[in-house]
């Protein structure tokens, strides 16, 4: 049963005892917290911080793994889901700007901008992610993802809101620099309306609107990802410098995945303080643990899937830890194969 609590300042957040932690996240595992908070603005996110000293924020929960045992504190959720379009113009290009708070869905942001025209999430309509917990882990897919498209950040950090350029926000693959105790308030997006005379690469390769680039990407997604609960793809690419390629990774590659991809991480900071960055290629996680032959391995009732091997699946009874010996299996499989550490994408709350 939830309640209302009234601040001094009269603003209001709905607290839950007890929450179930299988409902929040898309794993469908998880015992109880302490309590959840639902916090709409700074004034509900103080009252909120002031309830625990041991707390965590969360978005969509697409990317988080709550043990079996439960959280011993407080799980603080925005709940700040309007979005609008920015007065500022940019009037020596076709950028506009739109800014979304944290709890907007990424989904049905990427839709709407899609259905107005504008490119630069067509890549993001099959992302569950609420806008707070994509800027934080950086999503993306498809060969775009939010750091392409942030221009500006607003945060909660030490009590106070503060505004963060995109420079300042420490973005790499699948992660950015927002430390665990930093909340999202929301993200002021740049994105591109196409025009007839624009020499756009994505328009003339594709010659797509954006609402068919994102149907696009989402139909093939659909065809490439398993259904059921999980938590999409459960380790990040390598990225390796071509000088570190060993022989049996060398061997694991076809001709067209040795070509240098986007830099990331270090080498993006390299590149951007002008220094030479060697040439970077990402290799797909799947591929390393396809070629271990794991598809179809399980622990209880956590399994990787057969469709995609990046998948681990709750087949509907699987415990936090079935997943996570899973995990494990497959990182120690995958490097006395290979000798590549998998980094992971979903993130353990313990």
């Amino acid at each position: 049963m939830s309640q209302i609590l009234n601040s001094g300042k009269g603003t209001k957040i709905e607290l839950i005892q007890n929450a179930d932690l299988s409902a929040l996240c898309t794993y469908g595992v998880g015992g109880r917290a302490k309590r959840l908070v639902f916090a709409r603005c700074t004034d509900g996110l103080n009252q909120a911080l002031g309830l625990d000293d041991n707390w965590i924020v969360i978005g969509n929960a697409s990317k988080l793994l709550f043990l079996d045992s439960g959280f011993d504190g407080t799980i603080i959720a925005t709940k700040d889901d309007k979005y609008f379009f920015k007065t500022q113009k940019d009037d020596k290009s076709d950028f506009e700007f739109v800014y979304a708070g944290a709890g907007v869905k990424l989904p049905l942001l990427a839709r709407q901008m899609c259905k107005a025209g504008l490119y630069g999430l067509e890549w993001a309509g099959g992302i569950p992610a609420l806008i707070g917990g994509a800027v934080k882990m950086n999503a993306g897919a498809h060969g775009g993802d939010m750091a392409t498209v942030v221009k500006s950040v607003d945060v909660f950090k030490n009590g106070k809101k503060i505004v963060l350029t995109n420079c300042r926000c420490g973005f790499g693959y699948r992660q950015s620099g927002f430390e665990r105790s930093d909340i999202i308030l929301g993200a002021t997006l740049q994105l591109k309306r196409a025009s007839q005379n624009q020499s756009d690469k994505m328009v003339i390769e594709k010659t797509k609107s954006p609402l068919e680039l994102l149907n696009f990407y989402n139909k093939k997604r659909a065809l490439a990802q398993p259904k059921g609960k999980s938590c999409g793809s459960v380790f990040k690419a390598v990225t390796l410098n071509k000088s570190d390629l060993n022989h049996s990774v060398a061997n694991l590659l076809k001709l067209d995945d040795l070509k240098p991809k986007r830099l990331s991480g270090q080498n993006d900071i390299k590149a951007f303080n002008g220094q030479s960055a060697e040439p970077t290629i990402q290799i797909p996680a799947w591929k390393f643990i396809d070629a271990c032959n794991l598809k179809g391995t399980q622990i209880g009732g956590a399994i990787v899937s057969k469709i995609h091997a990046n998948f681990i699946i709750n087949s509907g009874n699987a415990k936090s830890d079935d997943i996570i010996s899973l995990i494990n299996l497959v990182k120690s499989q995958v490097y006395d194969k290979f000798s590549i550490k998998l980094l992971q994408e979903v993130i353990i709350v313990d």
